[in-house]
């Protein structure tokens, strides 16, 4: 669609978040947030990564949760407010929430983008950070 988000582009025919979801399969919690007029990114992750046809409903908070295939873990997808003017103001969004805890580091990856390289190996970024 003309308003197509653009990390939903394809890169080789995979949306660019799913490809970056991939690559954080073994992080332990992922925070997504989307536009208030994003109407598309849910439905495209449901379909490519939910492990059941149910899973996730939006609740009053804007928030759905989308169970992976293969994987005990969520993704979580909060729909930014209309009024959020940048990354600053959606850190703030999703920090209201409550879905991550204050003590929690946090990593924040553009969608559209952060690529990683096969050999790329995040076990050891996520390491040398928790020494630090």
């Amino acid at each position: 669609s003309a308003e197509m988000p653009k990390h939903l582009l394809p890169i080789a025919g995979i949306p660019a978040i799913v490809r970056l979801l991939e690559t954080l399969a073994r992080v332990p919690q992922v925070v997504v947030a989307i536009s208030s007029k994003d109407t598309e990114t849910v439905s495209v992750l449901k379909s490519l990564l939910s492990a059941d046809d149910s899973a996730g409903t939006e609740d009053k908070e804007g928030i759905t949760k989308i169970n992976l295939k293969n994987s005990s873990r969520q993704i979580s997808v909060v729909k930014l407010s209309p009024d959020c003017l940048g990354p600053v103001d959606a850190l703030r969004e999703v920090e209201e929430t409550k879905l991550i805890h204050p003590s929690t580091r946090l990593l924040v990856m553009p969608g559209d983008l952060v690529f990683l390289t096969k050999d790329f190996d995040l076990d050891a970024l996520l390491r040398s950070r928790s020494d630090e």
